[in-house]
């Protein structure tokens, strides 16, 4: 019993406690959650609000409450501007009102950038060749493909290791008995190589019809040094087709072909507003500081539009070589997390919230 200001007497009900409650919610395609019935206790429903938020419809054994707190989402995710609706007033079912971010979205993210390999090969003319040499090419992930001299048109294929260890498709004896000149046997190792099976998604040939082939290696990450590329029938070095120059590549997260940078669990959405930076530079149609914005290709890769509306359009900027030298691309984030990133879909949602409810009479 107590008296106001004005001599009034008036009493005072208090009952206060501390509720935990728990739960799990799934991401559907369009950000839809949907509540895990079997893991959620003191919840009977989340949905998504008109201004992108999430509201989770608390049990009505919990009409009053004063405050709310999630304490734990599932990794990478936390949550923001919570809010509790003040349902100590009508006693009306209580609810809770937040917005889910993810943690790492706002972080800048550092990627190697590679160095194109290109080698320059030198033929010898028909009459020097020596039947059954080859040179052969790898890529990182073990394929093969290797071209070899046949000097009569009817020679026996190679038994050098390298060339048995190489699929059938991808390889192939290069007929030059009516050939001449070493310009007449490069054109024809080039016509060889590029009917081989996915030689040419992996290689650029250049035949600069003076003997010579220029082969460079078309996407970072497909490209290794090759060791000693020409060998003869016994896979000793071969001397038909000899490695003039080389330039060993390295890999990197930039694919030319693609147009792509791989970004491994980058955790943005399109649109999503970044600027690169480079220890060596950046590669060829990008500008260092200058603003773009995403465009997913998958939650590894990422293409990269010169707008926000482009990268909606899914029109990504034209990469025609990396960086100069060995060396990392940043890949810096222009706004916070909370302000832009929703979970994807298939993320789940883990909620351990502690209520403290209060009626006041």
């Amino acid at each position: 019993m107590g008296t106001n200001r004005w001599g009034q007497q008036f009493s005072i009900d208090y009952y206060a406690g501390v509720h935990h409650i728990h739960g799990k919610a799934t991401i559907g395609a369009t950000g839809a959650p949907t509540l895990v019935t079997a893991q959620s206790r003191g919840i009977t429903s989340i949905t998504r609000t008109a201004q992108g938020k999430y509201r989770l419809v608390l049990d009505s054994a919990y009409p009053y409450l004063m405050s709310a707190t999630i304490n734990h989402m599932s990794p990478n995710l936390q949550a923001t501007a919570i809010k509790l609706t003040a349902e100590d007033v009508d006693g009306s079912t209580p609810y809770v009102d937040f917005a889910v971010t993810d943690a790492l979205a706002g972080v800048a993210r550092t990627v190697p950038t590679g160095v194109t390999e290109v080698q320059t090969f030198t033929c010898l003319a028909q009459a020097s060749c020596v039947d059954g040499d080859y040179i052969w090419f790898y890529d990182n992930v073990g394929a093969r493909w290797a071209v070899a001299i046949d000097l009569t048109g009817s020679s026996a294929a190679p038994t050098g290791a390298n060339w048995v260890a190489t699929a059938a498709a991808n390889k192939g004896q290069a007929d030059i008995s009516g050939a001449t000149t070493n310009a007449d046997v490069a054109a024809i190792v080039v016509s060889t190589l590029n009917g081989l099976t996915g030689f040419t998604d992996k290689f650029t040939l250049v035949d600069n019809t003076d003997g010579t082939i220029t082969v460079t290696w078309d996407d970072k990450r497909e490209q290794v040094a090759t060791a000693d590329p020409q060998q003869d029938d016994d896979a000793a070095a071969g001397t038909s087709i000899v490695s003039a120059s080389a330039t060993d590549g390295r890999e990197g997260a930039v694919s030319i072909a693609g147009d792509t940078i791989q970004v491994y669990n980058h955790n943005w959405p399109t649109a999503f507003p970044v600027k690169v930076y480079g220890s060596n530079g950046v590669p060829t149609g990008l500008t260092e500081g200058t603003t773009y914005y995403v465009i997913v290709s998958d939650s590894n890769n990422i293409q990269l539009a010169t707008s926000a509306a482009l990268a909606a359009a899914g029109t990504e900027i034209n990469i025609t070589a990396d960086a100069v030298a060995d060396g990392t691309l940043e890949i810096v984030p222009q706004t916070q997390a909370a302000e832009a990133v929703d979970p994807d879909s298939g993320d789940a949602l883990y909620f351990d919230l502690v209520l403290r409810a209060t009626d006041v009479k």
